[in-house]
């Protein structure tokens, strides 16, 4: 089981404590129901879309894709690394942590990663923002 798949069950079951909790007050169901479909459902990715983001980015940045999650600190490594950390915080509702056990990273790695990758955008360093653009168009069109 992915970590992906554990955080998904375990909002499933947060969903269910919230069913069960309401259920002991004598609410009618339908009201129980009419609440629980207003709750949204955070956007998650499936581990096949982090694939493919991290397929994009590798193929941008002219590296092999399983360099991503390495300890490498090569430059064009670090770069797709911290582009595509940023793209998950950006894109979707996944925490620093969630973004860090996909990359095999502590959580304060992806805050600085997503930092820098931020600034570095702002300045285009090494054509980044044409590289970030062309990323979020490739992601748009999946």
């Amino acid at each position: 089981m992915t970590n992906l798949q554990k955080i998904s069950r375990s909002r499933q079951s947060a969903r269910s404590s919230i069913l069960r909790e309401l259920s002991k007050d004598k609410w009618s169901p339908s009201l129980i129901s009419m609440i629980v479909s207003k709750v949204e459902e955070p956007k998650t990715y499936k581990t096949y879309e982090i694939d493919y983001l991290t397929s994009v980015a590798a193929d941008l940045f002219e590296i092999n894709k399983h360099l991503m999650v390495s300890k490498s600190r090569l430059r064009e490594v670090v770069m797709a690394r911290n582009i595509c950390m940023l793209y998950l915080r950006n894109y979707t509702h996944l925490s620093y942590k969630t973004i860090g056990e996909v990359f095999d990273k502590n959580h304060t790695t992806v805050i600085y990663s997503c930092k820098r990758c931020m600034m570095d955008i702002e300045i285009n360093y090494a054509g980044l923002k044409d590289k970030y653009n062309i990323l979020l168009e490739k992601m748009e069109e999946a």
